[in-house]
């Protein structure tokens, strides 16, 4: 591993000692979701149920409705059709959405 750089010195490179710089994430609003949830907005805004979008991405609908949960908190949304309207409002509805089927 040594010739990988994984040299036995922790801290010995460049900026050592420095914390590296990282964008946080707002806590309201688009930019604060994560890309789950991201993915499960966009599914639940194209009319899947929790059932549906998770088995589109291969999830447990008890993470669906998790990740549902904070996507309702940080878009300050109480229903599915507010997420709807944001979710239009963005223009981006279909990209980077999962392809799954409506069941």
């Amino acid at each position: 591993m040594d010739g990988a750089g994984a040299g036995g010195t922790r801290g010995a490179g460049a900026g050592a000692g420095r914390p590296s710089p990282v964008r946080a994430r707002p806590v309201q609003g688009w930019e604060a979701l994560t890309a789950s949830e991201r993915k499960v907005a966009r599914l639940i805004a194209a009319g899947h149920t929790n059932r549906s979008a998770a088995d589109a991405l291969v999830v447990s609908p008890h993470t669906v409705n998790t990740h549902l949960t904070a996507v309702f908190r940080k878009l300050s949304v109480t229903s599915r059709v507010q997420l709807t309207h944001v979710v239009l409002a963005r223009g981006d509805a279909e990209r980077e959405a999962p392809v799954g089927r409506l069941r």
